[in-house]
């Protein structure tokens, strides 16, 4: 056996405190020399390592901050560069970003990302002598299991906004931003019952119940369209269904853009069951159907589950490819609080200052219709005023129907001038009785006296007695 040959058999491992060689027949002093200096001098030569940590590339880098803390403490590190990152509501942290040198390493190491399968991942690189090529790979493996025990982003809420894939830079704007969902209270959630019934069993019991489901067999995979105009709760449906995302263990991106939609499907994929929330997409959908049929077509993979909730305000502009089961399960069609909900919604706002036998039917009907914000400012101003005369003639003035009723005529003029309508000042009896006598005279078959005519009885008659016989709203 030739000594080159020889030495091509032999590896030296570093280990114990004794120097162990081959018996005699395999190995002379003259080949345990020439192996051991041919070891020591590839040890002495640069090269270069390259980790691929599959995680969220800030994610990786404040693994990494924290593996390299315990392990060297950050005091002792050379020339790091250092940006702040949120990693819980409210709590920032520092963490290394770019090049920086490891005490006792000769070289230096970078921190960086690269694009997977669609996806930002992290990268960990150095430049170091072949001798510390296992302490690096030491330090990308404490990195990968940091992630996993204690993932930052993994059962949180957070607000994404990702980066261009053909961008060279991954700078702290990308920091994804927690939401504080602690507070959301889904009960605050009120619609007509029909739409009640159908958020619970397209979105919310899926994600609340997720794994009862899938221990009953049930794909998780879920895409939901919540249509409809604007202010009518579409949002707040998103802040409780991550409350519930969370407190079942999923993780929820509320995207800032719609057009990052395919990027989080691809995030997904590291975090096991995720709910991902996507405002206004059809602001996107016209030009890019293509990129999300791909995407929304590639979303269900063995190792997560994605439940995806959009919203539009013009359906229309949704394509039909799109609009097809299979992309979206369901198209919600999310309208105004009918009178039920209105009325239930004038109790909630009011939180116990109304008396719960207090008859609000008369103004609930004619709030129906009106978006919640015009209800709760109807609350408001009515708060105002029993406030006000309260303090003003140093009696309690309890909130009462009649109060409701004239806060409800102040919001609705409100509406009529921003919308750009004249306002007809006459008193409302005289309006009714003038709209209604036309629409009499005219036939029945006048739509538009038809919609005068309802509007009329919507804001004129007078209001239903109280059980006293007295009056409970003014007309």
């Amino acid at each position: 056996m030739s000594s080159s040959a020889q030495k091509k058999e032999f590896e030296v491992v570093r280990e114990g405190d004794k120097i162990i060689l081959p018996d005699r027949k395999r190995m002379n002093w003259d080949v345990a020399i020439q192996t051991m200096k041919m070891m020591q001098n590839a040890e002495e030569q640069w090269i270069d390592v390259d980790e691929e940590i599959d995680a969220y590339p800030l994610e990786g880098a404040y693994a990494l901050s924290k593996v390299i803390d315990q392990k060297y403490g950050w005091k002792n590190l050379k020339n790091p560069y250092m940006i702040a990152i949120e990693v819980a509501p409210g709590q920032m942290e520092q963490v290394p970003w770019g090049r920086f040198e490891i005490p006792g390493v000769e070289g230096h190491m970078q921190t960086g990302f690269s694009v997977k399968e669609g996806r930002f991942i992290f990268k960990l690189m150095a430049k170091v002598k072949g001798k510390f090529r296992e302490e690096v790979a030491e330090i990308a493996a404490n990195v990968r299991q940091h992630i996993s025990d204690h993932s930052i982003y993994k059962g949180k809420a957070i607000r994404v906004t990702f980066p261009n894939p053909d961008d060279d830079d991954f700078s702290p704007v990308h920091s994804p931003k927690f939401m504080d969902v602690s507070s959301v209270n889904p009960d605050c959630l009120v619609f007509s019952k029909d739409i009640e019934s159908a958020l619970k069993i397209d979105l919310f019991w899926p994600i609340k119940h997720s794994t009862k489901f899938r221990e009953q067999g049930m794909s998780l995979k879920r895409a939901v369209l919540l249509a409809g105009p604007y202010g009518t709760g579409k949002t707040l449906t998103a802040y409780v269904a991550a409350k519930l995302a969370v407190d079942a263990g999923s993780t929820f991106l509320y995207l800032t853009e719609a057009k990052d939609l395919p990027r989080a499907i691809h995030f997904a994929r590291n975090y096991g069951r995720v709910v991902i929330f996507a405002e206004d997409v059809d602001s996107v959908m016209e030009s890019r159907d293509s990129e999300m049929e791909a995407a929304f077509d590639g979303f269900e993979t063995k190792n997560s589950e994605v439940h995806v909730i959009g919203t539009t305000n013009h359906l229309e502009k949704v394509s039909p490819a799109m609009r097809r089961q299979g992309r979206f399960d369901n198209i919600l069609n999310i309208l105004p609080p009918d009178t039920n909900a209105v009325e239930r919604l004038i109790r909630m706002y009011a939180k116990g200052k109304l008396d719960a036998k207090e008859d609000i039917s008369f103004v609930a009907n004619r709030l129906s219709g009106q978006i919640p914000a015009a209800i709760h400012e109807t609350v408001k101003r009515a708060l105002i005023f029993t406030t006000g005369q309260s303090i003003e003639t140093g009696k309690s003035t309890s909130l009462t129907a009649e109060i409701l009723n004239d806060a409800a005529g102040s919001v609705l003029r409100h509406i009529e001038l921003t919308a750009g309508a004249k306002i007809d000042e006459r008193p409302a009896i005289e309006r009714a009785a003038a709209i209604l006598g036309r629409f009499i005279s005219n036939g029945m078959d006048r739509m538009e006296d038809d919609e005068l005519a309802q509007k009329a009885l919507n804001n004129a008659p007078m209001p239903p007695a109280s059980p006293n016989g007295k009056k409970t709203a003014r007309a």
